[in-house]
Order: C-alpha cells, then sequence, then structure tokens
C-alpha cells in the first residue's frame, strides 16, 4: 500500500540507510586511466538488501517523496567521494523534476560540497532526462546557476527521448552521456 511504502521510504531516509557506489569512467583511447566516477545511489534493506534506485525512485515518486530522496543521493555522492578519497571529477545525478526552488535546492547541496572542501570544477551535476518533467527554460536557469557556481553539467541518457537533441542544443552541456541503444556494438 501507500502508506506501507511511504513508511518504509520515510524510515530508510531518516535512519540514513543508503549509500552511493563509484562507476569509473575512463578514457576510450587509455582503459586503465580513469577520468571520473559516476555516483551510484544504493538503499540498505531491513536484512542489508541492496535497494536499486529505479525502485528507490519509483517509491518516492509514487508518494511525493522525491524531493528527500534527491537531496539524500546528492549527499551521499558527497560523503562517498570524501571517504575514498577520489581525486578525480564525479557526476551527481540531478532530477530535474524535484526541484521547485533551483537557488535553495542549490545553497543546501553547495554547502555539502564546501564543507567537504571539494573544488567546484570537480564536481558534474548529470541531468536525467527521463525525470524531465517541467520546461526547458526553468532547466536552462537551474544550469546556469549551477555554473556560476564554478561546476559542469552533464545530459544523461540522451538519444532515450524524443526532445534529446533539442535539449542538447537548448542546454549545450558540458558532457553527454550516450543512451545504450545509441552505442550497444559500437566496437563492432
Amino acid at each position: 500500500s501507500m502508506v506501507s511504502q511511504t513508511t518504509w521510504l520515510g524510515d530508510l531516509l531518516s535512519e540514513q540507510r543508503f549509500t552511493s557506489v563509484l562507476q569509473p569512467i575512463v578514457f576510450a583511447n587509455m582503459p586503465g586511466k580513469v577520468f571520473a566516477h559516476e555516483a551510484l545511489l544504493r538503499g540498505i534493506g531491513t536484512n542489508d538488501a541492496i535497494v536499486y534506485p529505479k525502485h528507490l525512485f519509483d517509491v518516492a515518486r509514487g508518494c511525493g517523496m522525491l524531493v528527500q530522496l534527491d537531496l539524500a543521493a546528492r549527499k551521499s555522492a558527497i560523503e562517498r567521494m570524501v571517504l575514498d578519497d577520489i581525486p578525480e571529477i564525479l557526476f551527481v545525478n540531478l532530477t530535474p523534476s524535484t526541484i521547485d526552488d533551483p537557488l535553495s535546492s542549490l545553497s543546501e547541496t553547495v554547502a555539502m560540497i564546501d564543507a567537504a572542501r571539494i573544488p567546484h570544477e570537480r564536481i558534474v551535476f548529470e541531468v536525467v532526462e527521463s525525470d524531465q518533467a517541467q520546461d526547458v527554460n526553468q532547466l536552462r536557469t537551474l544550469l546556469r546557476n549551477y555554473r556560476d557556481a564554478g561546476f559542469r553539467a552533464a545530459l544523461d541518457d540522451a538519444g532515450a527521448g524524443y526532445s534529446s537533441l533539442t535539449l542538447l542544443h537548448q542546454l549545450l552541456p558540458d558532457f553527454v552521456q550516450f543512451a545504450m541503444a545509441l552505442v550497444r556494438a559500437c566496437d563492432g
């Protein structure tokens, strides 16, 4: 039921039973050399079972807790970067549809990054396109705020949605992560 799902996710968040795993992003011409890491959220279930992000975000979307989960994911990503003493760039997912107030959302995240003494140029905010409910102007403003603070922006899953090319043109991200369908078997 919705109530039990809300309670389950609320408990997970209040007890901070989540972590991030860091997926290395390597240079194409030097696969042994790490360019950056992408932080991927994992929930920790009651019996230490791993809860994958799709389930977490589906539940959060269903019970109106996307804002809290998105912030928890960013917090977790930054904590993992510090714990693992990661010197490279970190890609942090950002779900634009959760951001009603771009500046307050930004200030809380920036405060975490600054408290961890991470230079802003080492953080790339990755816009998860599948959650794009709001208009592109709002998204452009959001990214401008992040860029003005010295961060970079990436577009995730480009090519998956019909609006991808328009988005690329309008947002001009620093990085683009192509949808799997576009690059599958490209080595052949």
